[in-house]
């Protein structure tokens, strides 16, 4: 499982690396290449819905790989696209695809994490942003080396391909719907202040999923062209500022799990933003390029815990129903952002429009709360554990 994050990342920051490439070759506007990236939305949103059913008729194991196979065959369309609508029409599939796996890998994990009973789903998330980092990486490298976007995206894509086939036999098979009816079993208490409790605890993970998501779709497909352009470092500066961006992911993930069984999730996350606010304040007030990278990247190391401790809490207190809603309200702002960004800069500057996203990670401090165990809140019960004999899930 560990590697389809990893692949999903790789495909992820390949394309973030290319973004300026294309929106040269096809002479773009802001306004234009945000409305494009909006297809992207629009797929991953259907995808996550879509991936979600799909799991529950046919197992993680199917969905993980044909949604594997699915996201090869549709990275290298964008690259290729000889118009505006091809762009759009392909970054859609892209979505589509990318929605389809995500929901079915982040529900496999949140239930891995309660069989084990320990901290799980922010190191898999830590191969998400290695995966980024390795495309945006070498997504500068081949930029640097005159690669054309097409054949890059074409062994890009053949790798993705490749692991699918190789890593997709050894994804759990279970379906996340008997696993979340055993965490529910006894626990629900069906009186109006908790319904009312749960709800507002959902509708908060799910904001914190939707902001956090916002900004790292935002700063993957604008941060190269804020470098690059708006602040002129060129080309290769301005793929380094989405490989900051991704380092920064993967350092902040890598610590998670441990910073969130030492102080708790809400309070890693608060001090998280904290850290991303000031980076994040300083990037945008910069009037050189040069020190926009590694600014980002602590950016990245502040947020990066928030969205997996979203998705354990989610699935501890609703199972699979609270990993669809923060799953969708994630991807459908992570990949709304970069449209949003677009329209924005077109009316005013980028600069001012990456503001939004800086208020975003600013607000999600106050919806922290939300991802505290439910035994820590004043007659709050934990769902039972479920244990590693009993479940689909085990891997053994």
């Amino acid at each position: 499982m560990l590697a389809a994050f990893v692949a999903m990342g790789l495909a992820v920051g390949t394309w973030g690396a290319r973004v300026p490439d294309v929106r040269a070759d096809l002479d773009l506007s802001e306004g234009s290449l945000g409305a494009a990236l909006l297809g992207l939305s629009i797929g991953a949103v259907a995808g996550s819905w879509l991936g979600g059913a799909l799991v529950r008729r046919l197992g993680a194991r199917r969905v993980v790989t044909g949604g594997w196979l699915l996201m090869a065959a549709t990275l290298v369309p964008p690259g290729l696209a000889g118009s505006w609508a091809t762009l759009a029409a392909s970054l859609t599939a892209v979505g589509l695809a990318i929605g389809v796996i995500d929901v079915a890998v982040n529900g496999a994990g949140v239930q891995l994490e309660e069989v084990s009973d320990e901290p799980l789903l922010s190191g898999l998330h830590a191969g998400w942003s290695g995966g980024v980092l390795v495309g945006a990486g070498a997504g500068a490298l081949a930029v640097a080396a005159g690669v054309g976007t097409g054949p890059h995206l074409v062994l890009v894509a053949g790798t993705v391909a490749v692991t699918a086939l190789v890593a997709g036999p050894h994804v759990p098979a279970g379906r996340i719907a008997v696993i979340a009816e055993a965490l529910h079993d006894g626990a629900a208490d069906g009186s109006g202040p908790r319904r009312r409790a749960a709800t507002r605890r959902l509708s908060a993970l799910a904001a914190i999923g939707g902001a956090i998501f916002l900004v790292e779709g935002a700063l993957l497909d604008w941060s190269g062209i804020l470098v690059r352009d708006d602040l002129g470092g060129g080309a290769v500066l301005g793929a380094l500022a989405v490989t900051g961006f991704s380092a920064g992911g993967l350092v902040g993930r890598m610590a998670g799990d441990g910073l969130a069984a030492r102080w708790g999730p809400d309070r890693l996350i608060r001090v998280g933003v904290v850290v991303a606010t000031v980076a994040f304040g300083a990037a945008l007030a910069s009037p050189w390029a040069a020190p926009v990278p590694v600014l980002l990247g602590v950016v990245g190391v502040g947020i990066a815990p928030s969205v997996p401790l979203a998705f354990a809490a989610a699935g501890r207190a609703h199972g699979e129903r609270g990993i669809a809603v923060v799953t969708t309200a994630g991807y459908g702002s992570y990949l709304a952002g970069p449209g949003i960004i677009g329209g924005l800069a077109h009316a005013v500057t980028l600069q001012a429009a990456l503001v939004v996203p800086l208020l975003l990670v600013a607000a999600t401090g106050a919806l922290a709360w939300s991802t505290r165990p439910p035994s820590r809140d004043r007659g709050g019960t934990a769902p039972p554990p479920v244990s590693g004999k009993e479940g689909p899930w085990r891997c053994g």
